[in-house]
């Protein structure tokens, strides 16, 4: 019998997550640089992101397990994309450019690098267009 293990799935999403905010934190030092009245666009969702998936990390940490079933890894999979996703989406949405669906949608294209946008890249600030390239090293 195959069970999905809770507690592995929340501690790789949390890795995620956490990693999608630190990254979050170069366009934001950019942006301080820049244009600091746009900066708490990336700093907000950022540092939320960094606390939120260190504390999941922690409260979640345990030993290895020497098996994980297939269906663990594959809600793995879905949830980190989504989680990473939601995150990387927050300074489009939050900058007022784009709605929340093109929002995820711009996200979405930028962790799976596969160039798809509703924005060219003249639409974009420059700390925003910093933070679609980050998003595409991070996926691809």
């Amino acid at each position: 019998m195959h069970l999905l293990y809770p507690r592995v799935i929340l501690n790789a999403v949390a890795v995620l997550t956490a990693t999608a905010g630190a990254a979050m934190l170069v366009p934001a030092a950019y942006a301080l640089l820049q244009a600091p009245d746009d900066a708490w666009v990336f700093w907000l969702p950022g540092t939320a992101a960094l606390a939120l998936g260190s504390a999941l990390f922690f409260l979640t940490r345990r030993p290895p397990r020497s098996y994980v079933s297939r269906q663990s890894i594959f809600v793995m999979v879905v949830a980190g994309w989504l989680g990473v996703v939601f995150v990387g989406a927050a300074p489009f949405f939050l900058s007022g450019l784009m709605g929340p669906v093109d929002a995820l949608f711009n996200s979405m294209a930028g962790f799976t690098t596969t160039g798809a946008a509703t924005v060219t890249p003249e639409q974009l600030s420059p700390a925003l267009l910093l933070w679609r390239s980050v998003s595409q090293w991070i996926g691809g």
